[in-house]
């Protein structure tokens, strides 16, 4: 695949298959993706690699804040924006709608546990240089160090064919 039509087809999966990912793949997608830029070369990130059949607890957690990103979308909000009117929030999550967001079953979050195996990306705080930690305002400088990587293990995914959009979305999606 040429390197444009890789990153232009290359999106979020939220829709899974039950085919299993074999390690070598999985070895073969993190080796790769170790290579992205981070700041100082610090590469201040680690993977754990989940395919406990218990996934579902980490399921549950998730699910909170997905049902509040649903309630804060449905109110016409952009979720945890750090411009959002904070009471505006609140109220949002207060309504009907967030109750009805919480009741509705076989959104992303009620089923990524059905993933094969999920990947959880840490950042090691300690090893980041957030140059405008002291700004008044939300923090961006951070992340610049981990973005690269999650989307090069996006991209190398992807180069192993999974989470394409032919590939491993179910029919009809």
């Amino acid at each position: 695949m040429e390197l444009n039509d890789a990153l232009r087809t290359t999106g979020a999966v939220r829709d899974f298959t039950d085919q299993t990912v074999d390690d070598a793949v999985l070895a073969r997608v993190l080796d790769t993706a170790r290579f992205a830029p981070s700041g100082a070369n610090a590469q201040a990130w680690r993977i754990v690699v989940i395919k406990d059949p218990e996934r579902r607890r980490l399921r549950d957690s998730y699910l909170r804040g997905s049902r509040d990103y649903l309630a804060l979308s449905a109110a016409g909000l952009r979720p945890w924006s750090p411009t959002n009117d904070r009471d505006a929030e609140a109220r949002a999550l207060a309504t009907e709608k967030a109750t009805e967001n919480a009741a509705a079953p076989g959104g992303f979050a009620e089923r990524f546990d059905e993933a094969p195996v999920l990947l959880a990306l840490f950042a090691d705080l300690s090893l980041l240089a957030a140059v405008d930690r002291d700004a008044d305002r939300y923090t961006f400088a951070g992340g610049a160090s981990i973005y690269p990587f999650a989307w090069s293990i996006l991209l190398a995914a992807r180069e192993e064919g999974l989470g394409s959009r032919s590939l491993h979305f179910r029919s009809g999606k």
